[in-house]
């Protein structure tokens, strides 16, 4: 089994430790139980982030609620982008294991498929939890298009309302100011 990543990761360094042990199951078992022990601990590296993403996607919801500025829409679009960058990730992983465990795949051993299994659910879990996030995101970006919409909604109002007392005013300013000889009536 050979594995490579663009940057150091420390998602394998539980893998790499039970290898070092000399009694460790992982040791005893054939190779496809090795690829199976990196695709999990592989699978296992999304939930920290997947979580950080919800804890992100709540904050953002906070300071959409509370106050609708600008700068909201690119952050809502970024979190999002990361978001769909992580499902074009793992929607591969997950044809990938849905190979691996069916019967006649070559090198793998019937044991070994069920564990493989496993991965699958979790990454069909994963899957969902990203689905949730980008429709999450999707209505915060809706949410807060409305908020901006309503506070422009208040501004209208009160300038509806100033033009409401000043265009009158105005209008009799302007009529008595330009149509009447001021030689002919006091007004």
């Amino acid at each position: 089994v050979i594995t490579f990543g663009e940057r150091p990761s420390e998602c394998f360094d539980a893998v790499r430790s039970r290898l070092t042990h000399v009694h460790s199951r992982m040791r005893s078992r054939p190779v496809d139980y090795l690829a199976y022990a990196l695709i999990d601990a592989l699978i296992d590296a999304y939930f920290p982030i997947l979580e950080r993403y919800g804890e992100l996607i709540d904050e953002l919801e906070e300071e959409v609620v509370e106050r609708a500025t600008d700068g909201l829409v690119s952050q809502i679009h970024v979190l999002r982008r990361s978001v769909m960058e992580l499902r074009r990730a793992l929607w591969p992983l997950r044809e990938v294991l849905n190979t691996l465990t069916r019967e006649g795949t070559p090198y793998v051993q019937h044991e070994t498929r069920v564990f493989l299994r496993d991965c699958s659910d979790h990454v069909s879990q994963l899957l969902d939890m990203i689905e949730i996030d980008r429709e999450v995101t999707a209505t915060l970006l809706d949410l807060h298009l409305s908020s901006l919409s309503a506070r422009m909604n208040e501004i209208m109002k009160v300038l509806t309302i100033i033009a409401t007392i000043f265009i009158p005013l105005g209008f009799f300013a302007g009529f008595y100011g330009m149509n009447f000889d001021p030689e002919v009536s006091p007004y």
